[in-house]
């Protein structure tokens, strides 16, 4: 049986620890826990893997971060999968070779799921449960040090997961090393000293994914815009509004108005907006989390 530990540096300085191990018959027991000003997770998880490194067996227990009780269990048997956790209690059949995407597991569920995506049966992809499916992409290796050790960091790229990418650091053997986010970061004990270096590189891979996106999404009208039949979210009202015509020139937004139908007059390109929703701007604030996806 290996151990490996990991601590958790933080903006926050927050008390943070995370404790791995592993016995040879692809059992994985984690222990994932941190203090932020008295709020913090305390998670006891069990993975059990199959010889592709998919999961058929999970169970977590402990406190959310607002200290709220949570357990969570999944099994996979004859190729019917069930689970159940403080937001579903589901099943579902013929989910072999599917990936369990967990609430409540801490870090380790991320290395393992990336495991899996590069693994050769897999090509880089792999259906997930609840639904969707998640790819990798590696994006850059560099060698770090700590404590009188070396090892070689390669940050991956998991996608399908969310509306942005979900970022994790593997060592050589693909195995847990760090994830960083904004304000906090898991890392193996001994390499605190890297975790600036992590983040920064992360930093300008999302800086340059951020980039190609804009390059290859952004649309400028070379006239003036009319956005017909589409639903518009009122922010004032809080509330939607059905059938609308959006009239914009330039850069302003000129009027907004049921859409009774008339032509697009001669100059403005016309978009059908049938079926989306329009929102005047979209704002908001998220506190970072290494949960694996987000129930409705």
């Amino acid at each position: 049986m290996s151990t490996r530990s990991f601590l958790i540096p933080s903006l926050h300085h927050a008390c943070r620890w995370k404790k791995r191990w592993v016995r040879l018959t692809l059992t994985i027991h984690e222990f994932y826990q941190f203090n932020d000003r008295g709020r913090g997770s305390k998670i006891y998880t069990t993975y059990r893997l199959d010889s592709r490194g998919l999961i058929v067996f999970e169970e977590s227990n402990g406190v959310d971060y607002m200290k709220s009780p949570v357990e969570e269990r999944f099994s996979m048997k004859a190729g019917e999968a069930m689970w159940k956790n403080q937001a579903e209690n589901e099943k579902q059949s013929n989910a072999s070779g599917k990936f369990f995407l967990d609430l409540n597991g801490g870090p380790e569920s991320g290395a393992i799921l990336a495991r899996a995506l590069l693994s050769p049966e897999s090509g880089g992809k792999l259906p997930v449960l609840p639904s969707g499916q998640a790819a990798i992409r590696k994006l850059q290796s560099f060698p770090v040090e700590g404590s009188g050790h070396k090892a070689t960091a390669t940050l991956y790229e998991i996608s399908g997961l969310g509306f942005t990418p979900q970022y994790l650091w593997l060592d050589e053997e693909q195995q847990f090393f760090a994830v960083v986010n904004g304000w906090s970061a898991v890392v193996r004990r001994g390499y605190e000293s890297s975790v600036s270096q992590l983040r920064e590189s992360q930093r300008q891979a999302e800086i340059a994914r951020a980039g190609d996106l804009a390059k290859a999404l952004s649309h400028r009208p070379s006239d003036d815009l009319v956005i017909r039949n589409v639903t518009l979210f009122d922010s004032a009202a809080g509330k939607l509004l059905p059938n609308q015509r959006v009239t914009i020139h330039g850069e302003r937004i000129a009027s907004v108005e049921p859409d009774d139908g008339r032509p697009t007059p001669g100059g403005f390109q016309a978009i059908d907006g049938s079926g989306k929703v329009l929102l005047p701007g979209l704002m908001g604030h998220a506190r970072p989390s290494l949960s694996r996806r987000c129930v409705s």
